[in-house]
């Protein structure tokens, strides 16, 4: 019975090898006959959303550089700020409604800037973990 299982095991395994191979050559196949050039690591790195700019601005009572602002390339954010006197977070969506959420710390601003999806990022760790009020 034992010398059964492991023979099914190692012939599940050797399927399992021969398609991923199969699937390989096909997809080399199709980018031949495409000629497209086959993808490399960097090439993915390269469709994660990226920051189009960034500038800081001044808080008009101190006068200091406080508040910074992103703009991402993102499905679903189209504008991140921050001030770190404050720590508010103020997120402008695609949509063209604006939050701000309220006591973030700023480390959070730093995940958000190195992130590679920044509307997921929001969605999971920002949106029910802070206070928050609509603006527009």
């Amino acid at each position: 019975m034992a010398d059964y299982r492991s023979r099914l095991f190692k012939e599940a395994d050797t399927l399992k090898q021969e398609i991923a191979n199969l699937r390989a050559r096909s997809m080399q196949e199709s980018n031949r006959l495409a000629g497209a050039q086959p993808r490399t690591p960097r090439d993915r790195r390269q469709k994660t959303e990226r920051i189009l700019g960034r500038f800081f601005m001044k808080d008009p009572k101190t006068g200091e550089k406080d508040i910074e602002v992103i703009y991402v390339t993102s499905s679903n954010l189209d504008m991140v700020a921050y001030s770190t006197n404050k720590r508010i977070m103020r997120v402008k969506f695609k949509s063209g409604s604006t939050y701000d959420y309220f006591s973030v710390p700023p480390r959070v601003m730093n995940i958000m800037k190195r992130v590679g999806s920044k509307g997921r990022y929001h969605y999971y760790n920002i949106r029910m973990t802070f206070a928050y009020k609509r603006i527009i």
